[in-house]
């Protein structure tokens, strides 16, 4: 609900009622999955929803009362981004290891998860509710906007490992 209560207000003089999330039945009609691979495992579809028959759904929420629908995704809507923990790759180390016929070499990678932020990279919002950062933009079918969202995260990762 809190996110239609920020779109209402990043909205106040535009006539919208409704903005893209992440959901969608692309891959199989009526089998409705989130854009980053994570199990379905919430729903809160407004009656008579998801209406989509043909797998061109793409899930819109409601600016009023935050419910979902679903639309064809090549509609333009505005979209929200959302940013999750910060994990921070760091340094890797290196271990050699050699017998008399073989060398083999290991690199480790670890990968160190971050506190949630308490506040967010310009233009985001933090919200204490969730622990994420949001983003909200203007219209674009829902493809562009999934791509634009994680070429956004892929940013903001890349500039979180640039700054350990």
């Amino acid at each position: 609900m809190f996110l239609s209560q920020h779109a209402l207000i990043k909205f106040t003089d535009k006539n919208i009622s409704d903005f893209w999330f992440g959901a969608n039945d692309l891959d199989s009609p009526q089998k409705w999955t989130w854009m980053d691979g994570t199990i379905f495992d919430f729903e809160n579809w407004d009656k008579g929803q998801p209406a989509d028959d043909d797998g061109n759904g793409c899930g819109a929420v409601q600016m009023h009362g935050g419910k979902w629908s679903a639309a064809d995704c090549f509609l333009q809507k505005p979209y929200v981004c959302v940013f999750d923990t910060l994990n921070v790759t760091t340094a890797a180390a290196l271990t050699t290891t050699t017998t008399s016929t073989t060398t083999t070499t290991t690199i480790t990678t670890t990968t160190t998860p971050r506190p949630k932020p308490k506040s967010c990279p310009i233009s985001w919002t933090y919200y204490n509710e969730t622990g994420f950062c949001y983003i909200v933009f203007e219209n674009e079918d829902w493809i562009t906007a999934e791509n634009r969202c994680k070429l956004q995260f892929i940013a903001l990762k890349k500039r979180c490992f640039l700054q350990v």
